[in-house]
């Protein structure tokens, strides 16, 4: 499940809980049983009366979603319909006053020139624009000069630090969670592994296991990849609904995005169950990590660059450990709160509605 799926459904989870019954949720079947299985999703299913469940089987998906859409327009003619991922134009549903679009990518490489025209198209006539990257939005702002103070950038993602906490007890575990892309640079990762075991063992890690849990873009993918480093190296990678147990017994957290590492859900998820992040410094990374409990790697990097951050983090103290995750916990109750996140969409919705 993406950052954008988790942190809109989040987000509706928690207006569901505090009384709101004017937010309605529309949502393909299938992404809706994959969002109930993650834990501090479950609560998704108490609410399921107050959604739209679009059952979806493959080729005639956007069939049932435009159909569904279309009776829901008329039935609300008042309503603000806010789309995430999907640019509306593509669904052929915009009602420009009325419509709010969220460009969920850090970037808009390798989007083809269909699929710019919809995203384009969406930009330039939808009332707001809420986009995830500040570089992002000042592209989009450059080619819509009239909308410009109408894009506005995500100000923060949110995590539950009652659901993602440390374990009592950690292991030398090293973890990625995220979709296994050229973008998240887990190719890379992999190529540097041989090396950065070694040397991980030379200064006296004992037994480092690696954990990356995603799902595959390509086949042959990242399963086939790590499976020829086995049994010398004790890494495992495939899809996992909960990487929550996963997360909580490990100690180092890559975060290594090409193009920006801000506000990765996966991170913040990462920093609350007490793993040290090492992240690519690239684009306003350092809004989600800072120096004193984050090491920074520079975007092409090699296993000489992530070897010494991973070694001083596994290489530290109970107590100077235990003082790290602190700091980090600490740092996400006081930059990434649902409270604040709420009340940024909440105002795009009244400005949309007005």
């Amino acid at each position: 499940i993406g950052g954008a799926e988790k942190r809109f459904a989040g987000l509706w989870v928690d207006l569901k809980r505090s009384g709101d019954r004017d937010v309605h949720l529309v949502v393909p079947r299938s992404l809706f049983d994959e969002l109930v299985r993650a834990v501090d999703l479950s609560h998704l299913a108490s609410f399921v009366d107050q959604a739209t469940i679009v059952e979806d089987d493959g080729q005639n998906t956007m069939r049932k979603l435009r159909v569904t859409l279309s009776w829901l327009r008329v039935r609300h003619p008042n309503a603000v319909f806010h789309f995430t991922l999907l640019p509306p134009t593509l669904i052929g549903l915009i009602r420009p006053a009325r419509t709010v679009y969220t460009v969920a990518g850090s970037t808009l490489t390798g989007v083809n020139w269909k699929g710019m025209a919809a995203i384009g198209s969406s930009v330039a006539l939808a009332a707001r624009t809420d986009v995830l990257d500040e570089g992002v939005a000042n592209m989009l702002r450059g080619l819509f000069p009239h909308k410009r103070e109408h894009i506005s950038v995500t100000p923060n993602s949110f995590v539950d630090l009652e659901t993602y906490q440390p374990a009592a007890v950690k292991k030398n575990r090293l973890v990625f969670t995220g979709l296994f892309s050229r973008e998240k640079q887990i190719d890379r990762l992999v190529d540097c592994l041989p090396e950065l075991d070694a040397g991980l063992r030379a200064g006296g890690i004992a037994s480092p296991e690696y954990r990356f849990m995603g799902r595959e873009t390509r086949s042959p993918g990242v399963a086939e990849a790590v499976a020829a480093l086995r049994p010398k190296i004790d890494v495992q990678a495939g899809y996992e609904p909960n990487p929550i147990g996963t997360l909580a017994e490990g100690k180092v957290f890559f975060s290594i995005q090409f193009t920006n590492n801000y506000p990765s859900k996966a991170l913040l998820e990462a920093m609350a169950c007490g793993c040290v992040p090492i992240v690519t410094d690239v684009g306003t990374t350092r809004k989600i990590a800072r120096d004193d409990f984050a090491h920074f790697v520079p975007r092409e990097f090699t296993a000489k660059d992530l070897l010494p951050g991973a070694l001083a983090a596994l290489s530290l103290s109970k107590p100077d450990f235990e003082k790290r995750v602190a700091t980090m916990r600490q740092f996400c109750a006081q930059n990434f709160s649902l409270a604040s996140m709420r009340a940024y969409y909440q105002g795009l919705w009244a400005q949309a509605s007005t």
